[in-house]
């Protein structure tokens, strides 16, 4: 299961990418239509149920497409298990921008049971944000946007474990911490 993740996961992401930057070398298939590989990659608003629940914080919606054990991997390497500790982690982790959004339209990719989405997150660092080790760090009013990465894995369309990337470096200089 784990090389057809990495196989699927990595063909996802790179479609996805070369579809947003316009490459005309990637294989990805015109939106909508499936690649001879079997990926379909579209855009749009309503590319799916957690997407959209987690685009504006309507975190009680985030039940109607996620497992109650979700797994999530995020970008500094530690996992969570459970959607109401994934729930929490969401809370805190926007606390410094309640303003948080998604712009634009996202790109989805699909290649069986595994969803790559990406997507542009924005918001302006207004609220003290709470680090690891029990500190918080005072507002700069300055505003970010970045790139964010996600690749679910569905069992029966309902999503069991998610992989999240962003560059928490570029988050950082924007914000200016």
């Amino acid at each position: 299961m784990r090389t057809s993740f990495i196989a699927a996961s990595a063909l996802a992401l790179v479609t996805s990418l070369a579809t947003l930057s316009g490459c005309a070398s990637a294989q990805a298939a015109e939106p909508g239509v499936a690649a001879a590989n079997g990926t379909t990659t579209t855009t749009s608003t309503e590319v799916a149920g957690s997407s959209k629940a987690k685009s504006g914080n309507k975190w009680e919606e985030l039940h109607k497409s996620d497992s109650p054990d979700l797994k999530v991997h995020w970008p500094d390497g530690h996992v969570t298990v459970g959607l109401q500790k994934h729930i929490g982690d969401l809370d805190s982790m926007f606390a410094f921008a309640p303003d948080a959004r998604v712009d634009g339209e996202p790109t989805k990719t699909v290649n069986g049971e595994w969803t790559t989405v990406v997507r542009v997150a924005a918001g302006t660092f207004t609220q003290p944000m709470s680090t690891p080790d029990g500190k918080t760090v005072a507002p700069t009013g300055k505003p970010f946007k970045i790139w964010i990465a996600t690749i679910t894995h569905a069992d029966n369309g309902v999503v069991n474990e998610e992989y999240l990337f962003w560059n928490d470096k570029t988050l950082k200089n924007q914000i200016g911490i």
